[in-house]
This record gives structure tokens, C-alpha cells and sequence, in this order.
């Protein structure tokens, strides 16, 4: 059956809605949100119809259809109907010329409902002609991952401002490259109210666009490239360069743009392959060169990721600049391992805290940690110790002297998320024996509390 796509100009338009069943419901919904003039006429009505007509002011008669019921309307749905009336219902609808659709009988549909996206006043329809809805069902989920939710608010405000850039730009490709930009930056985020979107364009037009690029610190979360925000993805789908750190998997570069250009500015241990200064110059020197700039950071940029250092340089060299978040390592990690950070019998809070040592006198053989390690101790809490594995001693003399049992639990996640994720189930007294017989790398996440034996490997931990 083929078919052409059009859309129906909807607003002021009568529907007659034939049947108040499941499949009414269904196709309800869309003429309301379309701002037909639903008339509904039905033997009965399930609950969900009769609230939503109730609380649209539709009207509807509880009653069986009469072929007169025709005579007003712009569009006829057959929804719960026989199969003698839904035919009899195409031949009427075909004699007055009036479209029709009757659900799940496509040969008889002189129309179809698409599988829809909408966006404010954008729109996308996938259809099949009826041969596959549940596939273009899918292909609807599909392209509604790629779609910005201001989507709409960002066509509104190209109307508004059409005088403007039509003036600035000749038609053709100049018009198209400059919105091709925008569209480019809109897809890694828009604001959602109506007039943070146009300040956001107005940023954006021809007459006032600046040469500079812009930079989107990004989160790659703790390891796993699936645990990757959609935004995220579409950020280094479209990256001229990504400046990436030590704990960002190949995994998960491989998703970027295959030209883009990438450089490692990683830190181990204290060494660093580019100080922090240097690498905040470069963020500014590619952005100034007018390139889309992809700062990607294990987990989350402003958790321990120095993302909030990046953002102060950057906005005070007047670079455009947003933040994608990423999942942090300590929700990942403990989520793989099963453990909660908090639960209602163990933990009503958590708190997160950077494990390094601390130089004194710039002396690294002389280090300390200086933590407020009596409230650390607390019970009733999970303290979770990023980038802490050199530093297991100091924190486990720290917590048993802020008074911390010795038989509190501890968990010691290597690389979690990633297929070489390890688990270390272990108490503050034993910990550090324990690591000696099972030795661990960085990166390895530290979590401190009773919510650790909500892992399934608690009881069995000394097998």
C-alpha cells in the first residue's frame, strides 16, 4: 500500500472518534495534543477515555454511531468496532470524501497515524503503511535519543529571529553552514524555558558570533562505555579535538568522531603529563582557534575532575563553555558491586572524599592526610575515598582514631565498571592484610561502611 506523508492542518478541525476501548485511547491522545475537535461516540467508555474527554472539555454521547454522525467531520477514526462496521465505515467515509482511519485495519484506512516525535511545533512521523507499526515504533525511540528537548523552543526562536539572520546572510549555503553551527551546538544542549533558548540564539547570530570556538567539559563516567549519557555521545560525535584524561577507556574514545583530533593530558600518580595551568592554555588556544573542544574526564567533571578550575579559565577568557555530567565512580563502582550507598538501615548519608597525600614541606617522602577524620567516623554514613590506594594506611589510622569500629566494613572496587573490575570485601582491621595477599592497582575506589555487606560476596568473602 503506498502512501504520501503530509500533515494535516489539525487546529479547528473536527474528528469523530468512533469507540471508547483501548484503541480509542490510544489515538485519543494525539488528536487532543493536535487541537482537533474531538466528538466521541461510543457504547461504553473505559475510565481512562471518559477522564481524558472530561478533562479536555471534549464531547462525547454514550451511544451507538449513526451514519449522520459523519456528516460534520474533517477526519473519522474507527476505533472497537466490528468488522462489518469498519467496513461499512470506509465505504460512508469514501462516498463523502472525508479521510479515515480504522485502527489495525490498514486496507481500509484511507489515513494512518505515524509513529510521531514532537518537539513543540517540530515534528517527525515514521511510518510503514501499515505493514510494521512495532518497527516504526522502534525507529521513533531510535531518533528521539537524538533529538534535544528545546528542540521546538529553538524553532520558535528561529521564527522569531528570521529578520535578523536573513538580513545578515545571503540565501543558500551561507544560510545553511551558519545553521548547520547551530544546530551542531544545539544537539549537545539547549536550555529548556522558552526565553533561555532565544537568549541562547541571540548569542548566536550572525551579527554578533564571535570567531571563537567553544569547549564542553564531558564526563565518560567510571569505565563502562554503556553507562555513556546520550549527550555525551553526541558531544564527541561532533568534537574537532578531544583533550582526554588517563581513566577515559579506548572504549570509549572509539565512539568519538574518527577525525578528531586527540590529545592525552593524563595524570598518574603525581606525574603529570601536562600541568594543570598548561592544560587549562590549551583549552583556551583550541577554542580561540574556533574549534569544538571535547574535555573528557573520568566519571564526573566536578567531582575531583578540576572541571570547576577549567570553567573559571574559560569564562574568564570569554569562551563559551557547558558541562555534560557523568556518572561518578562511586555510584557506578558500588552499583556493579551491589552495594548501596546509602540504605535505610545502614547509611542516611554519604560523603565523598579525594584520597591523596599531601606533600609537607614539598617533601613527597613526608606526607600526611588531613581529614576531619572524627566526623568521617561517624555511624549511620558511607564515606566512599576516591584515588585513595597509596594512601590505605592513613585512612585507616585516620578512622580508628576518629573512633571508627575496627570490624567496619570496607570495599575496595578496581577498575569498576570495566571487564576487569575487582572486589576487595574486607574490615578496617584486616584491610591492609588483606591487600597484601590480594593486591590491587589504581584506579581503586575505597567505600567505608556497613552498606558493604549488602554485596552478594559479603558472606562468603573468606571462601
Amino acid at each position: 500500500m503506498k502512501s504520501l506523508p503530509l500533515f494535516f492542518v489539525s487546529q479547528g478541525r473536527r474528528a469523530l472518534l468512533i469507540g471508547g476501548g483501548m484503541q480509542a485511547e490510544a489515538k485519543l491522545r494525539p488528536l487532543l495534543e493536535a487541537g482537533f475537535e474531538v466528538h466521541l461516540v461510543a457504547d461504553v467508555l473505559v475510565p481512562n477515555v471518559e477522564r481524558a474527554l472530561t478533562d479536555a472539555g471534549a464531547h462525547y454521547e454514550i451511544r451507538h454511531w449513526q451514519e449522520a454522525d459523519l456528516d460534520q467531520a474533517d477526519l473519522i477514526i474507527a476505533a472497537d468496532v466490528s468488522q462489518q462496521e469498519a467496513e461499512l465505515l470506509a465505504q460512508l467515509a469514501s462516498v463523502r470524501h472525508i479521510p479515515i482511519n480504522v485502527v489495525d485495519r490498514p486496507s481500509l484506512c484511507s489515513v494512518t497515524f505515524p509513529a510521531r516525535i514532537q518537539r513543540g511545533d517540530v515534528q517527525l512521523a515514521v511510518g510503514t503503511a501499515g505493514k510494521a507499526t512495532l518497527l516504526a515504533t522502534i525507529l521513533r525511540e531510535e531518533i528521539e535519543q537524538l533529538l534535544p528537548a528545546g528542540l521546538g523552543e529553538l524553532a520558535e526562536a528561529l521564527a522569531q529571529s528570521k529578520d535578523r539572520w536573513q538580513a545578515a546572510l545571503p540565501k543558500g549555503a551561507p544560510r545553511r553552514d551558519w545553521l548547520r553551527s547551530v544546530w551542531q551546538e544545539a544537539k549537545l544542549g539547549l536550555p529548556l524555558q522558552p526565553q533561555a533558548v532565544a537568549d541562547w540564539l541571540q548569542q548566536r547570530l550572525p551579527a554578533e558570533r564571535t570567531q571563537n570556538g567553544m569547549v564542553v567539559l564531558v564526563g565518560a563516567g567510571p569505565g563502562d562505555p554503556d553507562l555513556l549519557t546520550l549527550k555525551a555521545l553526541r558531544a564527541l560525535q561532533h568534537a574537532d579535538v578531544i583533550i582526554y584524561d588517563r581513566l577515559v577507556s579506548p572504549a570509549i574514545l572509539a565512539m568519538a568522531r574518527a577525525d578528531a583530533e586527540r590529545i592525552y593530558v593524563g595524570k598518574n600518580k603525581g606525574l603529570h603529563s601536562l600541568p594543570q595551568d598548561q592544560i587549562n592554555t590549551l583549552l583556551v588556544e583550541q577554542a580561540q582557534a574556533g574549534k569544538l573542544v571535547v574535555r573528557l574526564k573520568g566519571g564526573d567533571p566536578f567531582i575531583f575532575g578540576r572541571g570547576g578550575e577549567e570553567v573559571e579559565e574559560l569564562l574568564a577568557a570569554g569562551i563559551s563553555c557547558q558541562v555534560i555530567p557523568g556518572i561518578t565512580s562511586a555510584s557506578g563502582c558500588s552499583a556493579y558491586c551491589g552495594i548501596p550507598l546509602t540504605h535505610r538501615d545502614h547509611a542516611q548519608s554519604v560523603t565523598f572524599i579525594t584520597g591523596h597525600l599531601q606533600n609537607i614541606n614539598g617533601n613527597p617522602q613526608d606526607s600526611e592526610l588531613n581529614l576531619p577524620w572524627t566526623s568521617l567516623a561517624r555511624p549511620q554514613q558511607t564515606v566512599v575515598f576516591y584515588m585513595g590506594l597509596t594512601a590505605l594506611g592513613a585512612i585507616v589510622a585516620g578512622l580508628l582514631g576518629g573512633g571508627m569500629s575496627q570490624d567496619t566494613p570496607v570495599a575496595l572496587i578496581q577498575q569498576g565498571t570495566c571487564p576487569e573490575q575487582q572486589l576487595l570485601l574486607s574490615t578496617l582491621a584486616e584491610v591492609e592484610a588483606d591487600l597484601q595477599r590480594q593486591p590491587l592497582a589504581s584506579p581503586t575506589l575505597i567505600i567505608v561502611g556497613t552498606v558493604v555487606t549488602c554485596a552478594p560476596q559479603w558472606e562468603t568473602r573468606k571462601g
